[in-house]
């Protein structure tokens, strides 16, 4: 967590408030509307009756709470139960599950003060439950002694015949296990009321425990959140200095058009006055140099300054070429670091064209102009092209097998790639057999629709990136259909040599090198020019004494492509 920003007044005594709402669902405008009329600062809620259908929007406003909660799982005994924890957003909270046990409904949440941090705590014990409070025993003494200090808990006990006016004392077991428990850990009971009255008959079953008399003030019964609700509310003063944290609004500026047009002098924006963040100084002072030399021969029309002005622009064309180059490298270099770094550059710099309209066969003079009916003829024509069906073999699938990651996490699945390649030979055939049939029949396994999603630290610890895991069979049948596609692909030559992306042996800088040799000026290169990734072949057969002179001449002109672009050559390694 952040650290605080205490700068700020001190906030009031905070409003905590108490409800047993008997189930959330049915109740869930009332409870609202009851944390709304006690300007409740911090809300326990208990027997919620919650689950994973629940949302936590049933259970107070988001946008002016933070929601914990603790539904209960696993238990067929009785139903009910589930406790939850409402903190407003300007309250520092953090929920502590180290300090919570399996089996037992309390919540711990630690709000973060001035001077002390309280530990808030909320508990469901059921009556049938004789552990409950053995296991809150546990959860206690996980606490730290500098937080015991600071306890605050609340909750629905059900021990209707303990009494606490006058010698604390108990009639049954759990009584005394819950006075035992009060008594080790040095606890206060506040509540003195009735709070829970059925037919003629009154008890005290929800209690508030403090680790400090002067912690909470004015502790007592109050109305219920709805009238069907048995049991009381409880409200209470918590003293706690929290920061009160004021945000500074925002300044808005607002223009009026009519003063801004009688005070300022409005002016048109033009491509000479667009500053260019792109261009190196270099380049700037070239461009204005070019400039002033074609205002000069438009005034005097002197031949001297046009044969200044074209020299200049010469060197204007030069530089523009060299700062543009230097710019693609350095999104080559970048690209190391950042893999998206060379497709923010195409994406700002492209056009993303649609596709122009479709002639319809056997007519001149109608297309296909809707998308819709563009992809349906594509598919057809795609279709009548691609009348291969797709099947597994056993020696294509042995070759995947004995490629695959032994070390790959297969996350929750049984089958891993470990097993796949002891398995050998044993697995190919039933596993052609159903990578056939689900090529054949279309459906594909619901459990390979699923994966284990799990957080990994980025580097530095500080944040955290989900990982997918797939099931290896999944990635294994994915290959198989890679593998047959590109294969067709290669085989009837659909894939154009501009493609450098999700290709073997290419890569972006090769793309960006490829742009830049395809524009070696044929005046200066007579040779055939060859590319092995990121070097370049001059061929010639020489036979006489011309054809040396002509490719050292061609390779010349390379050398003043290079200068004028801006390329390092090393002459070591040429």
């Amino acid at each position: 967590m952040p650290p605080v920003d205490y700068k700020g007044a001190v906030s009031r005594k905070l409003v905590l408030r108490y409800a047993n709402v008997n189930g959330i669902r049915s109740k869930s405008e009332e409870v609202k509307r009851w944390i709304d009329e006690g300007d409740a600062d911090i809300v326990a809620l208990v027997d919620t009756i919650a689950g994973d259908s629940t949302a936590d929007c049933l259970m107070c406003d988001l946008d002016r709470y933070n929601l914990h909660r603790l539904d209960r799982t696993g238990c067929q005994k009785e139903t009910g139960g589930g406790v939850a924890l409402i903190m407003k957003r300007e309250l520092q909270a953090i929920r502590m599950p180290q300090f919570e046990v399996s089996g037992l409904e309390v919540l711990w949440v630690k709000v973060v003060a001035l001077r002390m941090n309280l530990l808030v705590g909320v508990i469901y014990a059921p009556g049938y439950d004789v552990t409950v409070f053995s296991d809150l025993r546990a959860s206690m003494e996980k606490i730290p002694f500098h937080l015991r200090r600071n306890i605050l808990l609340v909750g629905d006990f059900n021990c209707p015949t303990i009494q606490w006016d006058g010698n604390v004392c108990g009639s049954s077991e759990r009584d005394r296990d819950l006075i035992l428990l009060k008594n080790e850990f040095k606890l206060f009971q506040r509540v003195r009321e009735t709070t829970r009255q059925r037919g003629d008959v009154t008890s005290t079953l929800d209690l508030l425990f403090v680790a400090q008399l002067g912690l909470v003030r004015n502790a007592r019964a109050v109305k219920p959140p709805s009238v069907t609700n048995d049991h009381f509310g409880i409200q209470c003063s918590v003293i706690l200095m929290t920061p009160k944290l004021q945000s500074k609004p925002k300044l808005v500026w607002k223009i009026d058009e009519c003063a801004a047009k009688s005070s300022f002098q409005l002016r048109s924006v033009t491509s000479r006055r667009l500053h260019r963040p792109s261009l190196s100084g270099k380049v700037v002072v070239g461009l204005r140099t070019c400039r002033g030399a074609y205002t000069q021969w438009r005034r005097t029309r002197d031949q001297a300054d046009f044969q200044r002005w074209k020299e200049l622009e010469a060197v204007k064309k030069r530089l523009i070429l060299a700062d543009k180059y230097r710019k693609l490298r350095g999104i080559a270099f970048s690209s190391r670091r950042d893999p998206t770094a060379v497709w923010k550059f195409l994406k700002k710099n492209s056009a993303s064209a649609s596709i122009p309209p479709i002639p319809i066969p056997g007519s001149d003079d109608k297309y296909l102009i809707e998308p819709q009916d563009k992809a349906n003829s594509i598919s057809d024509l795609f279709a009548k092209e691609y009348c291969e069906e797709p099947t597994v073999a056993t020696s294509t699938l042995l070759t995947l097998i004995r490629k695959l990651d032994p070390n790959k996490a297969a996350g929750s699945s049984l089958v891993t790639n470990r097993l796949l390649k002891i398995a050998g030979t044993t697995i190919i055939y039933p596993l052609s057999r159903l990578f056939n049939l689900i090529l054949c029949t279309g459906k594909y396994p619901a459990a390979w629709k699923t994966a284990d999603v799990v957080p990994v630290p980025k580097k530095g610890g500080s944040t955290l990136r989900p990982i997918s895991l797939l099931p290896p069979l999944s990635k294994l049948f994915e290959k198989v259909l890679s593998d047959h596609i590109n294969s067709f692909l290669d085989r009837n030559k659909l894939l154009s040599d501009t493609q450098y992306g999700f290709m073997r042996r290419r890569s972006t800088e090769m793309q960006l090198f490829q742009s830049e040799v395809s524009r070696l000026p044929s005046s200066k290169v007579k040779s055939p020019v060859f590319q092995y990734a990121d070097d370049i072949l001059l061929y010639r057969i020489i036979r006489k004494n011309d054809d040396c002179a002509a490719l050292q001449q061609d390779v010349n002109g390379i050398a003043e492509w290079c200068i004028e672009t801006g390329l390092e050559v090393n002459p070591r390694k040429s």
